[in-house]
């Protein structure tokens, strides 16, 4: 998978990063998705689906978290690890004047509201995630899904209206299982 990162120079009010995943992608039948974890939360309410010629991605459609992303080209395969939406979608680390840093993520967000509209391209989720980590701090997640391609092009706005500066953001947060075919074990990588 190919990524490229765009950022906007730090310290601004609000931060802007664009990410293209280039290839395929997975997701499990929206039927049975929640956490095979007793211990684990989700979400009473579907996910969302989008479904394209080379991949199936699912969003959680109360936590705006990553189900699944599964690959339907050749063999159907889910490429991100068991219970993946119990991680957050991104982390961004904030330094203070006295050098101090503090790291959120969109899992601490107060309010998190999900919706997907489409058109003749295809279509596109919105996330909006306000007060994250009890700072005055929203974000809004874009992922476009255009038809007739196998990519997916994510985009995050943030607006920092605190005093601290952003040192490091994290984003898309995915975490994908590494397969040794010698050893026919499996393990995971970030």
């Amino acid at each position: 998978m190919k990524c490229r990162h765009l950022f906007a120079p730090i310290g601004l009010p609000s931060l802007v990063i664009v990410l293209l995943f280039v290839g395929t992608t997975a997701a499990p039948a929206a039927a049975g998705w929640q956490s095979s974890d007793p211990e684990v939360a989700t979400s009473t309410k579907p996910p969302l689906v989008v479904v394209n010629a080379g991949y199936r991605l699912l969003i959680d459609s109360e936590r705006g978290t990553i189900v699944s992303f599964r690959s339907t080209f050749g063999v159907d395969r889910e490429l991100l690890i068991p219970d993946h939406d119990q991680l957050p979608l991104f982390k961004i680390e904030f330094m203070n004047d006295r050098y101090e840093f503090k790291t959120v993520t969109s899992s601490e967000a107060k309010e998190v509201k999900v919706s997907k509209a489409g058109d003749q391209g295809g279509p596109t989720i919105t996330i909006e995630y306000k007060e994250i980590g009890q700072l005055p701090v929203d974000a809004r997640v874009t992922i476009r899904c255009p038809a007739g391609e196998t990519l997916t092009y994510w985009n995050l706005e943030v607006n920092n209206r605190t005093t601290s500066w952003i040192g490091h953001i994290q984003f898309p947060v995915v975490e994908v299982p590494f397969d040794d075919p010698a050893s026919k074990q499996s393990s995971h990588i970030l």
